[in-house]
């Protein structure tokens, strides 16, 4: 990506603040440091490359969960993760692996 656009989308999302509607009151606006727009047109792209890595690694973790030689152990739609997996003790290495994913690539902690 060209370093301009990537200097954009800091900006941009550094500077990212909200505010939540209950019976009509709004609350006080406060700072918002991680996630994407929720309905932004980049959030599904930028979720995506976020994800990309996670789904590589659960992939060729050697967890087989296969239709017609085809990986079906993580689905996604939209910023949903489904895992699928023949048995709970597999299920819980999948877990793991996101756990440790997000661990390791937050970046406010």
């Amino acid at each position: 990506m060209h370093h301009c656009f990537i200097q954009i989308m800091v900006n941009w999302y550094s500077k990212l603040t909200a505010t939540v509607r209950r019976n009509g009151v709004l609350s006080s606006f406060f700072n918002v440091y991680c996630g994407v727009l929720q309905g932004g047109v980049l959030s599904p792209l930028l979720f995506n490359l976020y994800v990309d890595d996670l789904l590589c690694k659960l992939q060729t973790g050697k967890l087989d969960c296969t239709v017609n030689d085809i990986y079906v152990g993580c689905v996604m739609f939209a910023d949903d993760i489904l895992l699928l997996s023949a048995s709970v003790v597999t299920l819980q290495i999948m877990m793991d692996m996101c756990y440790e994913y997000g661990r390791k690539n937050d970046t406010f902690h």
